[in-house]
């Protein structure tokens, strides 16, 4: 009867060390799952917000427009605008940008500049011009990768090009 009891008692014994394992188990199994969803969640949470930045380009009629409201009267006049290669290079089409249209409205001492009609050069032996706009947006809006890394160095083109116009540049 002793020797039952022995026995019985070390089964359970067994038992119980195989339950605390496997509720070990499934404890790390849960800790794993969460950790997923958390990093998952902020992998998601950088991929909006970056690709969802804030750029000074809109899609005005199909093409590329860069705006910009500055709150004095600036002497500049509509023309066309041509940019220098940029330092940081983005993709082809805006290493190749070499000019657009600016725009200037003015009301009530501002002046509101827009650039559009950005072009670039396709580089075969015979180069070509091409808009910018048929490379940077598709049917639902503006690529990632312009998003992403264009629109920032055309931004900094745009903004040389004005400069140089309104203060004489290099």
């Amino acid at each position: 009867m002793h020797q039952n009891k022995l026995k019985l008692y070390a089964e359970n014994v067994k038992y119980l060390k195989f339950l605390s394992k496997f509720h070990l188990k499934l404890k790390l199994i849960k800790l794993f799952n969460t950790e997923k969803c958390l990093i998952i969640l902020f992998i998601n949470m950088v991929y909006q917000v970056s690709y969802s930045q804030k750029i000074p380009f809109k899609i005005i009629d199909g093409d590329v427009e860069w705006q910009e409201t500055y709150e004095e009267d600036l002497k500049i006049k509509p023309q066309t605008i041509y940019f220098t290669e940029p330092k940081k290079k983005g993709g082809q089409y805006i290493n190749k940008c070499f000019k657009a249209d600016l725009f200037v409205y003015k009301k009530n001492g501002t002046t509101s500049l827009r650039v559009r009609n950005f072009m670039f050069l396709i580089p075969p032996a015979f180069p070509e011009e091409e808009r910018v706009s048929n490379i940077a947006i598709n049917e639902k809006g503006f690529k990632e990768l312009f998003v992403k890394r264009d629109a920032k160095i055309l931004d900094g083109m745009v903004k040389k090009a004005i400069d140089d116009l309104l203060f004489g540049g290099d």
